[in-house]
Formats: C-alpha cells, sequence, structure tokens
C-alpha cells in the first residue's frame, strides 16, 4: 500500500473505534446514568437502546447517499455534525432530553460504517482489501472492550464521556478532507437510481443471506457482555477482566483474511459462527474461569464472521450500489445490537442457561439458513471497477 494508504487506514480505524464505541459508552456506566438521571437501571439501557435504533435506521438513508454525494462528503460532513450532537447530548438537563438527542447522535453516527468500507473497498487494491476490511472490523469489534474499559477506569459519567469524543470527531473529519483520494468521486445523476440499486442487490441471494446473518452477529456479542453487566455481582465475576479477555482474541479479525482467500467467505463465516456458539456453550457453566474462556472465545468468532459476511457483500456488489449494500448490511448488524440490551436485561432473569440460549439459536438458525441456501457456493472476487 502507498503511504497516504497506511494514513487513510490509521484515521479510519481510529474514528471506527470511537464512532461504534458510542454504543456502548452507556452500557458500562448505567449505574451512573441511573444515579445522575433519577431513573432505574432498567430505564438506563434505553440510552443504548435508543442511540441503536436510531444508528440502524440512519444507515438506510445516510449510506446510500454516499453513492450520490460521494464518500468523502458524507465522511467529512457526517464526522462533524457528530461532533456537534455529541457535545448537546452532554449538554442534557433530564432523561427525555438525553434519549432525543442520543436518537439524533445515532442518526448521524450511521453516516460512517457503511461509507468506511466502501470507501476502503474502493481506494485498496485488490489484494489488500480483505486486509483492509479485517482492519476496520477489528475497530468496530474493539469499541466494546475498549471503550467500556476506557469510561469505566475513569469514572466518567454520560457528560464526561460525550465531551472527550467531541474533539476527536473534528480531528478524524479534518484528516480525511485531507487524505481520502480525489479520485473517488460521486456518481453521476444519471448512474443514481435508488430502487433499481435496490433490485439489483435483491437479486443476489449470497447477498440476501449475508444481511440476515449480519443480524444475529452483534446481538450475541452485546447480549453477551449486557448480560454479564446483570448478572455479574451474582455470578462473582469481575467485569474488567471479562472485558479484558475479549481484547487479545480481537486480533482474529486478521486470520479473517487468509481462510477467505482459502475456503471463501461463506466457509468463513460459517467457521465465525460455530466458534461463536462455543463460547456460549462455556458460557453456560457460569464459573468465572469458564466466563472467561466464553469472552476470548466469542471475540475471536465475531471477528471472523463481521469480515467475512463484509467481504461477500463488498465483492458482490459494484460501484453502483455497494454504499446501499454495505448500509442494509450495518442496519441489520446494529438492528442486532439495539436488541440485545433489552433482550439481555429481560432474559437474565430467568438465570445464565436461558440467556445463552437465545443467542445460540439465532446463530444456530442463521447457520441453517446458509446451509438451505443452495445458490450460496462462491468465493471472495472484488470486482474492478
Amino acid at each position: 500500500m502507498k503511504m497516504i494508504h497506511y494514513i487513510l487506514m490509521i484515521i479510519l480505524m481510529g474514528c471506527a473505534l470511537l464512532v461504534v464505541g458510542q454504543l456502548y459508552v452507556p452500557i458500562s456506566i448505567s449505574s451512573n446514568i441511573s444515579s445522575q438521571f433519577n431513573v432505574t437501571t432498567s430505564e438506563a439501557t434505553l440510552v443504548s437502546s435508543v442511540f441503536g435504533f436510531s444508528y440502524a435506521a440512519g444507515f438506510l438513508i445516510l449510506g446510500s447517499l454516499s453513492d450520490k454525494y460521494g464518500r468523502k462528503t458524507i465522511l467529512v460532513s457526517g464526522l462533524c455534525l457528530l461532533s456537534l450532537t455529541t457535545f448537546i447530548v452532554s449538554l442534557s438537563p433530564n432523561f427525555t432530553f438525553l434519549l432525543i438527542a442520543r436518537a439524533i447522535q445515532g442518526f448521524i453516527a450511521s453516516s460512517f460504517p457503511p461509507v468506511a468500507l466502501s470507501l476502503v473497498t474502493e481506494t485498496l487494491e485488490s489484494k489488500k482489501r480483505p486486509i483492509g476490511i479485517s482492519l476496520i472490523s477489528l475497530s468496530f469489534l474493539a469499541s466494546a472492550p475498549v471503550i467500556q474499559l476506557f469510561t469505566t477506569w475513569l469514572g466518567f459519567n454520560i457528560t464526561e464521556a460525550m465531551l472527550v469524543f467531541v474533539p476527536f470527531y473534528l480531528a478524524g473529519a479534518l484528516g480525511l478532507l485531507f487524505v481520502v483520494p480525489k479520485h473517488i468521486l460521486p456518481l453521476q445523476k444519471k448512474d443514481f437510481n435508488l430502487k433499481n440499486q435496490f433490485l439489483s442487490l435483491l437479486k443476489d441471494p449470497s447477498i440476501l443471506v449475508s444481511w440476515c446473518i449480519a443480524s444475529t452477529v452483534l446481538f450475541s456479542f452485546v447480549s453477551f457482555h449486557a448480560g454479564m453487566q446483570t448478572l455479574g455481582a451474582d455470578l462473582g465475576i469481575n467485569m474488567q477482566f471479562l472485558r479484558f479477555a475479549g481484547l487479545p482474541t480481537l486480533f482474529f479479525a486478521f486470520l479473517a483474511s487468509p481462510l477467505i482467500h482459502k475456503f471463501g467467505s461463506y466457509v468463513a463465516t460459517q467457521i465465525g459462527l460455530v466458534i461463536t456458539i462455543l463460547a456460549f456453550i462455556f458460557s453456560i457453566f457460569g464459573n468465572a474461569i469458564n466466563l472467561f474462556i466464553a469472552s476470548a472465545i466469542l471475540t475471536a468468532g465475531v471477528s471472523i464472521t463481521t469480515p467475512s459476511i463484509i467481504a461477500t457483500i463488498a465483492g458482490r456488489s459494484t460501484i453502483q450500489n455497494r454504499g446501499l449494500a454495505l448500509s442494509i448490511y450495518s442496519f441489520m448488524l446494529f438492528l442486532g445490537a439495539s436488541i440485545a440490551p433489552m433482550s439481555a436485561h429481560y432474559f437474565s432473569k430467568f438465570g445464565l442457561i436461558i440467556l445463552n440460549i437465545v443467542p445460540i439459536s439465532f446463530i444456530i438458525l442463521g447457520i441453517i439458513v446458509m446451509i438451505l441456501s443452495k445458490n450460496l457456493k462462491f468465493k471472495i472476487s472484488f470486482p474492478v471497477t
């Protein structure tokens, strides 16, 4: 890769960590939110869920706009607006205002992930694209443990946490303004037809199944961590150690690239899903050691699955519909993440076994869908556009 590409990847990875990290900030400081706004712990989970739902919905609108107006325009303007809305969140005088501000913040934040993935696919040479996707996926996944560790360690409330993010978003926007290649241009008006783009994606069963599988990935990941946050005291586990356990296996994202090249993204996705199921099986046994092992295995499984799904979608879409394809993927991915905190809080009442059976069931269903899809016989292939 050229030096400019290394700089671009560093900026995108940093922004990915901080943008997606907004989803996880309230999870680790839910007790602080409860105290600050005088609400119950159950109500405090809405701060994550409201952001997540709005975040997921925004993908369907803002991501596809990058096909029309260009990746650079959407990324830079999105990060600038995100810094503004994040500052507004920090000023929340009451819980209702906080929820409304978080919903707006989530919508604006959705401008980043699918556009960043599209940019990587279109900027890097074909041999480097899988590793580029793995790097961005690594940052997306690392945001969960890293941001939670950071906010917990510093003892932030929601106001202080938001203020820390603001200058980093502005710095990211400035960096991308200078390093995004000039040849990544928006489509001509005649080439942009949202209806035709969507219909062309519906004709590809590989993309359709990948969208469905995406909904199980972060649902499982967030369910585990939100569930452990709820049951941690009863199980006698240290949440900081549990988050640390998953950090080393984040680098399994780099294993996705050789797996994709050797077996194809279909098989690589299945490998990741099977590893994820194994994590929840360990978790069912409930003692501290098994839960730490489960955290590490779960992160490994999700780290392999995520870039494998992205490779399928990015590789089988075109420059005309890639932004839309990855936007729908991101919508499905974070729809699962948005439901997960509420699901985990509810099912944790029935104990650890039920809490784990729920994500296991969704993953098994996803694997069955893949197996039954007769047309899912593909290797990774990035179109030259």
